[in-house]
């Protein structure tokens, strides 16, 4: 069971009442490992919220959540104002278990662009800022589907780096084009162990795609604030293996050396250009982001709902669809582009149809 385990099911709450994307224990490992093992996290982000931005895409919010009443609020600050400016978030939030914060303190922590709180204090913070109790959060706002979510790395071991993949690995992505490179690569490695008989790995599946459709947010983002829309299939292609390959030198390099290892393994046949797989399916799923390119970054939560909908309880459960038919019908697009990214990262990955075809039905 989580540590801390009832305040982060609060901030998870209020997180996907103000409909923020979130991620619940969010590892976070060194850019350089110099250990022989595998790569330990040198710590961990209790809580993290993306919030929709129109123009960024997303802004991460880090919550800390200490139950332990020694801990000092000052040392809490400077380490989450540390934490912030390793992943590039814009706002941290420490929730203390004290009585009071001292409004020194708090003003001290505002500098560093975080916020301390009491415990007690949160209610009263959620209710504020629109938040409150009797908001709905489906099961993606209730921790014990993320604990559910972690637990098929225990119970499906060869699934295991999938799920650290989405606690851990994802995160570490230097950009969107990265995050959706990895994303595609994951899925791939599991291709063979996923069944689609099982609910948990309809799960799992939705997950990815929830992560795939935020990295691609930035990456329509870019594309939009370059071109707005592309007048041809051919300067769309263009400009996306650009931006997906990390710029024009980048791309010529990784080109050259995936054509030298191609002709190594098929002699005499002429290499394709370096392209990621279904690149057709993947050029389409861009052209109709970019029909409403904002409402991209609203498909996350719809996305990952509808995939925790398969972790639900029991299935006689009546309202399991009552929260994603509330955000399908707020963001009416982010229900499409959820359809096309499955589909999308079903074909691409190699993944059975079955998975892309249950998080179609759920949607439509």
């Amino acid at each position: 069971m989580m540590q801390d385990r009832a305040i982060k099911g609060k901030v998870l709450r209020f997180a996907v009442a103000k409909r923020w994307f979130p991620q619940v224990e969010v590892d976070v490992i060194p850019t350089v490992s110099t250990s022989a093992t595998s790569d330990k996290p040198i710590t961990d982000i209790d809580v993290m919220a993306l919030v929709p931005d129109p123009f960024v895409g997303f802004r991460k919010v880090l919550v800390d959540c200490k139950t332990k009443k020694s801990e000092s609020p000052i040392a809490r600050t400077l380490w989450l104002s540390g934490l912030m400016g390793r992943v590039g978030a814009v706002q941290g939030v420490c929730i203390l278990k004290r009585a009071r914060v001292e409004p020194d303190h708090r003003f001290y922590a505002a500098q560093y662009g975080v916020l301390l709180l009491t415990d007690d204090e949160f209610d009263e913070y959620a209710q504020a800022m629109g938040a409150p109790r009797s908001t709905p959060t489906g099961f993606v706002g209730d921790i014990e589907f993320w604990e559910m979510l972690f637990e098929i790395a225990s119970r499906y071991r060869n699934l295991a780096p999938a799920v650290e993949f989405i606690r851990r690995g994802y995160w570490q992505s230097t950009d969107s084009a990265e995050a959706c490179r990895r994303t595609i690569v994951q899925l791939t490695k599991i291709a063979g162990e996923v069944d689609p008989s099982i609910p948990s790995h309809h799960a799992l599946f939705g997950s990815a795609v929830a992560l795939f459709l935020h990295a691609l947010t930035g990456v329509v983002n870019t594309i939009f604030a370059g071109y707005l829309r592309p007048e041809t299939k051919d300067q769309l292609s263009a400009a996306l293996l650009l931006i997906f390959f990390g710029g024009r030198e980048a791309y010529l390099y990784k080109n050259t050396i995936a054509k030298l290892f191609h002709e190594q393994q098929n002699p005499g046949r002429k290499p394709p250009d370096l392209a990621p797989p279904n690149w057709d399916g993947f050029l389409q799923l861009v052209r109709h982001c970019l029909d409403a390119p904002s409402a991209v970054a609203h498909g996350p939560l719809l996305v990952l709902e509808t995939g925790f909908a398969q972790l639900r309880r029991t299935d006689a459960d009546s309202h399991h669809d009552e929260f994603a038919s509330m955000l399908s019908k707020t963001e009416p697009h982010a229900a499409k582009f959820g359809i096309l990214a499955g589909e999308y990262l079903q074909r691409a990955a190699g993944l059975p149809k079955e998975f892309s075809h249950t998080l179609t039905s759920h949607l439509i």
